[in-house]
């Protein structure tokens, strides 16, 4: 199989007669996943950032409105302040992280060659694994400390004791299906993305 022939069909992705079936299938599958692939992250990403600027505007108010409240109301308002200022940050921080993990370092224009299109997918795939894989660190042990400290220094009932379990079963279910996801999505595209890579190595690519 030439380069020309493998570049036409991962542009049209349709059924070329010229070319090998099984890699035929592989690159339309591989290109058709990727698609779906990059839809979905870009669109989690519209998601969380647009919640993480929310958050974000919101604790960014209230950290300097903390001090005009009543003290009867507000149990510890520098604990509160500091849960404030601790969610403020952690938003930043993911906004931060999503925008790091769609970087890759390929140079040139990846839909002008093959290959590097393929290459900078298993790049895309590894950030998205590596994303998912520490989301615990990046995500939910920042909000979890600034909801703590927030909901401490706010709460004078019960309620400020029970509620940190609640986030923290919340937290728990959140990562596990994190996890969930490089293993039944990511780790399953990313070996067929290794796939392709390592047929249209071959002399005569065969599946």
């Amino acid at each position: 199989m030439t380069d020309q022939e493998i570049q036409k069909l991962w542009n049209e992705a349709v059924p070329e007669t010229a070319i090998d079936m099984d890699i035929k299938q592989l690159i339309f599958h591989t290109k058709r996943k990727m698609g779906k692939f990059d839809r979905k992250i870009a669109h989690r990403d519209q998601v969380e950032i647009a919640a993480a600027v929310g958050l974000m505007i919101f604790f960014g108010i209230v950290l300097f409105a903390l001090p005009y409240v009543p003290a009867k109301i507000i149990r510890h308002v520098r604990v509160a302040q500091a849960g404030a200022a601790v969610l403020v940050l952690s938003s930043l921080f993911i906004i931060h992280q999503l925008q790091k993990a769609k970087r890759t370092t390929q140079p040139g224009d990846p839909a002008s060659n093959i290959r590097q299109a393929l290459t900078v997918s298993l790049e895309k795939i590894d950030n998205q694994i590596k994303l998912l894989n520490t989301v615990l660190f990046w995500y939910l042990l920042p909000l979890f400390t600034g909801i703590v400290l927030f909901v401490w220094g706010t709460t004078r009932s019960a309620f400020g004791s029970v509620y940190p379990f609640l986030v923290a079963g919340l937290y728990l279910y959140v990562h596990r299906l994190n996890k969930r996801a490089v293993r039944k999505d990511l780790e399953p595209l990313r070996r067929k993305v290794e796939k392709v890579l390592s047929q249209l190595s071959e002399p005569n690519p065969r599946a």
